[in-house]
């Protein structure tokens, strides 16, 4: 039997998911939060462990949270205009009225998380993970969604 590449992405990304999962109640403390001196427009966050963060109201327009890690994190009416969310992990985050427009979420696992009220006009969900997400009342006029 032969794999595509894109059900080998699709293997690899099932993987690391379930190492994720597993590991979701092993970080401390509750990470960061909005008023945090590194938490704000611009910010660097590539990488960074945000798991359970409340990151409320946050302003993270243009940030960079590239294979981040924001497991159970509060993003609820954060604005995350234009920021790179590539590889991030927002398993079961919520950003209910969050401002998503232009963000790159590519590559992105969303398993579970709740985009209610959300702008996702203009995101870019390519090869995201979406299952079981919600996007109740989003507001979306175009997004890129491919495999």
């Amino acid at each position: 039997m032969r794999i595509t590449e894109s059900q080998l992405r699709r293997i690899i990304r099932e993987e690391a998911a379930r190492v994720i999962v597993e590991e979701e109640g092993a970080a401390e403390g509750p990470g960061p939060t909005a008023g945090s001196p590194e938490i704000g427009p611009g910010a660097d966050l590539r990488r960074v462990d945000l798991r359970g963060a409340d990151l409320r109201d946050a302003d993270l327009e243009g940030a960079d949270l590239t294979d981040a890690k924001l497991i159970t994190a509060n993003l609820t009416r954060a604005n995350l205009f234009s920021a790179d969310l590539g590889m991030v992990v927002l398993h079961r985050a919520k950003l209910g009225g969050a401002d998503l427009t232009k963000a790159k979420l590519n590559g992105a696992f969303l398993m579970g998380a709740d985009l209610t009220d959300a702008n996702l006009r203009g995101v870019d969900l390519s090869r995201a993970d979406l299952k079981g997400v919600k996007v109740t009342r989003a507001q979306v006029d175009s997004m890129e969604i491919e495999e």
